[in-house]
């Protein structure tokens, strides 16, 4: 992650372990999170196919997993963007969740037990009932806080 060497702030922090958690859940997000760049991409190109999920544009080139310099993300349900100029990952998930249940939609499968996290450890919605793979994440985040 070169981006927290060059500049180690509390939102690429929180952008970094929000990308993350994807990868440590065992989860595939290349459908609900996709990176475009800013002047290389078509926005139709990169969101065919994509039922809800985040769209994050960046500039230069991606040599990470996450992108040194993003300057907008955008919420898209159903192949359209409904949420944009947001300026950071964190807003964007808060606005991606939020339109998830406004919208009553289901979370999307591939990414069941990193939404079921943000909802049951984060937002402590339902918190007491949870699957084992979010519980035991859970747990090692309170062992680890303490």
């Amino acid at each position: 992650m070169d981006c927290l060497q060059r500049e180690d702030t509390n939102q690429i922090r929180r952008a970094a372990a929000l990308l993350g958690l994807p990868c440590y859940l065992s989860e595939d997000s290349s459908s609900i999170i996709r990176m475009c760049d800013a002047h290389g991409e078509n926005l139709d190109v990169v969101m065919a196919g994509m039922e809800m999920g985040l769209l994050i544009g960046h500039e230069g080139a991606l040599q990470d997993a996450f992108p040194s310099e993003v300057f907008n993300v955008a919420v898209v349900v159903e192949e359209k963007i409904i949420v944009h100029n947001l300026k950071d990952v964190p807003t964007g998930f808060a606005m991606l969740l939020g339109a998830i249940y406004c919208l009553n939609l289901e979370y999307p499968k591939k990414m069941k037990y990193t939404f079921e996290f943000l909802q049951k450890a984060i937002m402590g919605i339902q918190a007491e009932t949870c699957s084992a793979r979010v519980h035991g994440l859970r747990n090692k985040l309170l062992r680890y806080h303490m």
